[in-house]
C-alpha cells in the first residue's frame, strides 16, 4: 500500500508559473496607450489532476503618457445670416469654427477661412432726389430802374432714381435788384412853327421855340443841350416907296 500511495504521489504534478515574457511594444505613441506581458503555467505544467497555476496568466502597464498633438478641424458652417440690405448691394455671411477638433499640443490649426461672404439684394434701391447747394447769385443785370439776379439748384444730392421723386420747390430764385430810378436826360421836342413875320418888308423877324420834354429831365438827368428859342430873317424884300 504504501508503494501504491507513493507512486501516485510521484504521478500527480501541481502546475507552476514560468517566467514572465518580454512586454509588448506600447499600443500608442502619445496619450493613454498600455503594454501587456504573459507567462505560461509551464513549470511544470500540471498533470494528473495536480492544482492549475495560482494568479494571473497576464499583466497590464500604462506608457505614453505624453500629451498627443492634435491638428484641429472645422466644426460645420453655420447658416447664412440675413442680407445686410434688402436693395442695391448687400452681402451674408456664413461662419465655422476650428473645434472639431479644436487643435492642442501644438497641433496645427485649421487650414481655410473661417468666414464666407456671399453678395446678395442685387435689386436697385428706390432713391429720391434731394437738392444740391444753390448756386452763387448772377450780377445783377441792370444798374437801375429794377433788374434781376438769379442763382439755381439742381437735383442731384442725389439724383432721383429706379423710380424715385423728383426733388419739391423751385430749381431758380429770382431777386429784385438797382431798384432806383435811372437818371433821365432830357431831349427836345420838336420846334414850333415860325411866328408872323414881324414886318412885311424891309426885313423883319419871326422865331419858333422847342420844349425839354421829350422826355423831361428827371431823376438828376441832364437838361437838354441847345438853346429854345431860334430867330430868323423875314420880309427882307425892300418896302413900296409909298412906305418911305
Amino acid at each position: 500500500d504504501s508503494t501504491l500511495e507513493k507512486n501516485q504521489q510521484l504521478v500527480r504534478t501541481n502546475g507552476n508559473w514560468g517566467s514572465w515574457l518580454d512586454w509588448t511594444v506600447c499600443s500608442s505613441s502619445c496619450d493613454s496607450g498600455y503594454q501587456t506581458r504573459a507567462r505560461l503555467c509551464n513549470n511544470p505544467v500540471p498533470s494528473s489532476n495536480g492544482a492549475y497555476c495560482n494568479g494571473k496568466s497576464w499583466e497590464v502597464l500604462n506608457c505614453s503618457t505624453a500629451i498627443c498633438t492634435v491638428n484641429g478641424n472645422w466644426g460645420s458652417w453655420s447658416d447664412w445670416t440675413i442680407c445686410s440690405s434688402s436693395c442695391d448691394s448687400g452681402h451674408q455671411t456664413r461662419s465655422r469654427i476650428c473645434n472639431n477638433p479644436v487643435p492642442s499640443s501644438n497641433g496645427a490649426y485649421c487650414y481655410g477661412k473661417s468666414f464666407e461672404v456671399l453678395n446678395c439684394s442685387i435689386a436697385r434701391c428706390i432713391v429720391d432726389g434731394s437738392w444740391g447747394e444753390w448756386s452763387k447769385w448772377s450780377d445783377c443785370n441792370a444798374t437801375c430802374d429794377g433788374g434781376v439776379q438769379k442763382r439755381t439748384r439742381i437735383c442731384n444730392n442725389p439724383y432721383p432714381s429706379a423710380g424715385g421723386s423728383a426733388c419739391s420747390g423751385m430749381a431758380d430764385q429770382i431777386l429784385i435788384c438797382a431798384e432806383s430810378h435811372c437818371p433821365v436826360i432830357g431831349a427836345w421836342s420838336e420846334w414850333g412853327v415860325w411866328s408872323l413875320c414881324s414886318a412885311s418888308c424891309g426885313s423883319g423877324n419871326r422865331t419858333r421855340s422847342r420844349q425839354c420834354d421829350n422826355p423831361l429831365p428827371s431823376y438828376g438827368g441832364a437838361y437838354c443841350h441847345g438853346k429854345t428859342f431860334d430867330s430868323d430873317k423875314c420880309n427882307t424884300h425892300e418896302c413900296p416907296s409909298m412906305y418911305i
